[in-house]
């Protein structure tokens, strides 16, 4: 990174509110390249504040951790960054969502699978946790994939996950 892209990096990072900032040093880390991410470090010292684990900032800061993130901590930690993609919930051809389950009392996502489907599901694609309400989630639905053995049942929703 040449020095005016980490000076505007830098001014960048002095202007991020603190909720962002945390949001983004504790668990957005991938998302960002490691000299950029290594400038929000540095700003998140210099303004004093700690470097959180996620079960950290989930507990210190739930209400922020929601507003920011959308899922609880519970339901985040068993899904991974795969977002839901195209969802084509009006078409006779195309991907659809199919919900499941009760929905999580905390964040209110719920389980569900994503089909192909020609008029009816033909191929079952995934399972996501998913958050359904238009008033604050944009189409498609924000979503993110179930993790490889993660099953919905491990989740008790707006309870302990279980060992």
């Amino acid at each position: 990174m040449d020095a005016e892209g980490q000076q505007r990096l830098e001014e960048h990072f002095r202007n991020v509110p603190d909720a962002e900032l945390r949001r983004i040093t504790t668990i957005e880390r991938h998302q960002y390249r490691e000299e950029a991410f290594q400038l929000a470090l540095d700003e998140l010292a210099r303004r004093g504040l700690p470097l959180l684990q996620p079960d950290e900032y989930w507990s210190a800061y739930r209400d922020e951790w929601l507003a920011q993130v959308g899922f609880c901590h519970q339901c985040w930690a068993m899904t991974t960054d795969d977002s839901v993609g195209a969802i084509l919930p009006r078409r006779l051809v195309g991907m659809r969502l199919l919900e499941e389950g009760t929905p999580c009392l905390i964040c209110q996502s719920v389980v569900a699978t994503k089909w192909f489907c020609v008029v009816v599901p033909v191929v079952r694609q995934a399972k996501y946790r998913v958050l359904f309400d238009r008033s604050v989630f944009p189409d498609p639905p924000k979503g993110r994939r179930l993790r490889e053995g993660a099953d919905s049942a491990e989740h008790v929703p707006g309870g302990p996950t279980r060992s």
